[in-house]
């Protein structure tokens, strides 16, 4: 049969299925373009959270019932040379709010860099980590920046005492991607690691949060 001899009440009905799939794509593009879809279908509650009792509970429940926190709403910001996960936070420090990193595993507290030296803010009332609600997948998003002025799409996760804006930066440090925190006031990122402030010129800033639902 040639296409000739489709009956019209077939081509009638293959152009109907046609015009739906052309109008179906037409319309994801739209929701695409207009980042409805994303926001729709994903919600994403992004905060800052403080530690119960100075750690992060790995339990679904601690005593009397409450919640605790998930490992995997935990936003994720690099690793150690020993390939130890490093997870964003940021503490309070000479009157201002800043970003460092957290290893679950040995750390007792938030780690930040200042002044050359490396501190851990262990009290829990002063540190906190970045979280995102349950249920979906989550990854941090960097951009790579090539001049200190560059920080534009960065978003601000700390302040120094006047005021000004800190942003959370990572560097790569023999094997290890370490979290730190940059400035427009600040030539480079700034990052703790073994007792020291290391300020590396090539670096990364945090821009946002890429999320997906969970299988």
């Amino acid at each position: 049969m040639s296409i000739q001899d489709i009956p019209a009440s077939a081509s009638n009905l293959l152009g109907g299925i046609f015009d739906q799939i052309i109008k179906t794509l037409d319309t994801l593009d739209e929701a695409i373009d207009d980042d409805k879809l994303y926001k729709k279908n994903i919600p994403v509650f992004v905060s800052w959270v403080k530690p119960y009792n100075g750690t992060i509970i790995r339990e679904t429940k601690i005593k009397g019932g409450e919640s605790s926190i998930n490992l995997q709403m935990i936003l994720k910001g690099g690793q150690n040379n020993n390939n130890s996960n490093l997870y964003l936070c940021r503490a309070k420090f000479k009157n201002g709010l800043h970003p460092g990193h957290l290893n679950i595993e040995k750390h007792k507290g938030c780690r930040i860099s200042w002044g050359g030296a490396e501190y851990e803010i262990r009290n829990p009332a002063n540190w906190e980590y970045r979280s995102v609600s349950k249920g979906v997948k989550h990854e941090a998003l960097w951009q790579k920046v090539d001049d200190d002025k560059s920080l534009s799409d960065a978003k601000p996760t700390g302040r120094e005492a006047d005021g000004t804006y800190l942003y959370s930066c990572r560097a790569r440090l023999n094997d290890g991607i370490y979290p730190g925190k940059i400035g427009l006031h600040l030539a480079g990122c700034h990052f703790p690691n073994a007792g020291k402030e290391h300020i590396l010129y090539e670096y990364e800033v945090f821009v946002g949060i890429m999320t997906w639902q969970l299988n």
